[in-house]
């Protein structure tokens, strides 16, 4: 009676294994980068309905934050904090952060990748933009093209230079801004 695998028994198993992982490996990690632009996509809808319902009950876009994910931005989202009549939040449950988790150095101090949510109420930047233009929009720090690229045609044109999305790789290792909502300036 015979016991155990021969040789050529076992590299043939290797093999046949490492076939199927060559197979699987790259589309796995093709689901893992979609999965993620798609959780971004749906953070920046969930910035828009935020918004839309801070300017409800308030009257006002919620003002511009002053940097990446601050008390200012928490107190407009989520607690109400030293916000105006009307606030009839919480707009989030929490602050989102991007799926890719960034980190890079800003003017000496260590900072993450984060979303921030800015307001601009005569934003004509972009040139497209008509000047008197109110926008809201949310900046994506720590973010790789190809996730950018993937994030624009599904938001706008699908180019990183034109439309409502905007990316640079010369700003936080790649910095996404989107324009989600926008208006007379005289809202």
């Amino acid at each position: 009676m015979r016991r155990g695998f021969t040789l050529i028994e076992l590299i043939v198993v290797v093999a046949i294994i490492s076939v199927l992982s060559a197979i699987i490996a790259p589309n796995a990690f093709k689901a893992i980068e979609k999965a993620k632009v798609i959780r971004c996509v749906s953070d920046l809808k969930t910035f828009k309905t935020a918004a839309l319902g801070y300017y409800s009950d308030c009257g006002r876009w919620p003002d511009d934050g002053v940097n990446w994910f601050t008390a200012e931005e928490e107190a407009m989202f989520i607690t109400g904090q030293g916000q105006p009549a009307g606030w009839d939040g919480p707009y989030v449950e929490r602050w989102p952060d991007p799926p890719w988790h960034g980190s890079f150095t800003y003017g000496g101090s260590s900072m993450s990748g984060s979303y921030d949510w800015d307001y601009w109420v005569n934003w004509s930047h972009w040139g497209a933009v008509p000047a008197g233009t109110m926008t809201c929009g949310v900046s994506i720090s720590c973010l790789p093209q190809n996730a950018a690229v993937r994030i624009d045609e599904n938001l706008d044109d699908g180019n990183l230079s034109s439309g409502k999305v905007r990316w640079s790789s010369s700003y936080a290792n790649g910095f996404m801004t989107v324009i989600i909502i926008q208006g007379d300036a005289s809202m």
